[in-house]
C-alpha cells in the first residue's frame, strides 16, 4: 500500500511532489506581478480556450506561454467584499454579528449576489431596461450570464443537505423585502457553487474573502499542476492572476491545484480522499494514476 510505500521512497515521485509543492509556494513571490498587467475586463481571455477533456471542460493555451508568464487576469463574478451596513440591511430580520460577518465571508458572498438581482439603488433595474445596454447594464448581464455557466453537479451527499439548511438559515435571516424577492432555493444554489467554485481571496492585515472567477475556475485540477494563481482585492472587488508554473505548449491545458501544499505532499489515497470529500470527483491526474499503480492501487 502506499502508506508503507512512502512518498519519499521514490526519487522520482518526491521530485515530482516537491515541484507541485512549489506552485503554492510561488505565489507570494509574484503577488507584485499581478498589478503590472492591468485590469482585465470580463472579456474572454485572449490567451485562452475552452475545451473539453475526460475531466470535463478545461482551460487551454491557445500560444506557447513561458515560466511564469500571466495567462489570463480575472474578475469575481460574485465576491465577499461588502461593507457591513449592506450586510445588515440585507439581513435586517436576524443580521450576523460583526465578528461572525467578518470571520465567514460567506454573509458578504450572499448580500452581493443578492443585490445583484434586486432593483436597488446603484443597480439596473433588468425588467425596466430591455432597450437600455449602457456599460452597467452590459456588465451585469455579463456577471449573470457567467454564474448561471458555472460549474454545479448534481450532489446528493451529507454536505448538501447542510448547505441548504445553511441557506433556510441565511434566507429567514434577510429582510422580508430580499426575501420575497429572492427564493431559498437561489441561496442554496449559490452556496453550492460556493463549495465547488470558489476561490479565496487574500487581504493583507485582514481576515480571507471569497471569490468566484469563471475563467480560473474552468481550470481543472492536477496534483502536478502546471500553474498557479494569486488573488488580491483592488478597486473594491476581487480579482485573480493566474501564471504558467513551467512553460506551456500550444493547446495544453491549463491545470492548477485545488488543494494546499501539505495535501500535495500526502500520499495518493490520502490525495485521492481529501479531493473526493471536499469536491466531489476522484482525481485521475498523471501523478494519480502513476503512484496509484505503483502502490498496487485501484486507479
Amino acid at each position: 500500500m502506499a502508506s508503507r510505500l512512502g512518498l519519499f521512497q521514490d526519487l522520482h515521485v518526491a521530485c515530482k511532489a516537491l515541484a507541485c509543492l512549489g506552485a503554492s509556494m510561488a505565489v507570494p513571490c509574484v503577488a507584485g506581478l499581478a498589478a503590472e498587467t492591468g485590469d482585465y475586463s470580463g472579456e474572454n481571455p485572449p490567451l485562452c480556450a475552452v475545451g473539453t477533456s475526460a475531466a470535463g471542460r478545461g482551460l487551454y493555451v491557445k500560444k506557447p506561454i513561458l515560466q511564469r508568464e500571466v495567462i489570463l487576469k480575472d474578475v469575481a463574478v460574485v465576491d465577499s467584499v461588502c461593507p457591513q451596513e449592506r450586510i445588515q440591511k440585507v439581513f435586517s430580520t436576524r443580521p450576523p454579528e460583526l465578528s461572525r460577518a467578518q470571520r465567514e465571508p460567506i454573509w458578504g458572498m450572499v448580500t452581493n449576489f443578492v443585490y445583484l438581482l434586486q432593483d436597488v439603488p446603484g443597480h439596473v433595474n433588468l425588467s425596466e431596461a430591455a432597450n437600455q445596454e449602457g456599460a452597467e447594464m452590459r456588465a451585469r448581464r455579463r456577471r449573470l450570464e457567467l454564474f448561471d455557466a458555472f460549474y454545479r453537479p448534481q450532489l446528493q451527499d451529507a454536505k448538501s443537505n447542510l448547505y441548504k439548511l445553511h441557506a433556510q438559515e441565511m434566507h429567514e435571516a434577510m429582510d422580508p423585502t430580499f426575501q420575497q424577492s429572492v427564493a431559498s432555493d437561489v441561496v442554496a444554489d449559490l452556496l453550492t457553487v460556493v463549495r465547488l467554485d470558489a476561490h479565496i481571496v487574500r487581504k493583507e492585515g485582514g481576515m480571507n474573502g471569497l471569490g468566484l472567477f469563471f475563467w480560473l475556475h474552468l481550470a481543472n485540477h492536477s496534483c502536478c499542476p502546471n500553474a498557479f494563481f494569486h488573488t488580491h482585492t483592488q478597486g473594491g472587488s476581487a480579482q485573480a492572476t493566474l501564471y504558467a508554473l513551467r512553460p506551456l505548449a500550444s493547446g495544453e491545458e491549463v491545470c492548477i491545484s485545488y488543494v494546499d501544499g501539505q495535501t500535495l505532499l500526502s500520499p495518493v489515497q490520502v490525495r485521492r480522499r481529501i479531493i473526493q470529500n471536499q469536491f466531489g470527483f476522484l482525481c485521475v491526474c498523471s501523478r494519480c494514476r502513476e503512484e496509484s499503480r505503483e502502490a498496487n492501487e485501484t486507479p
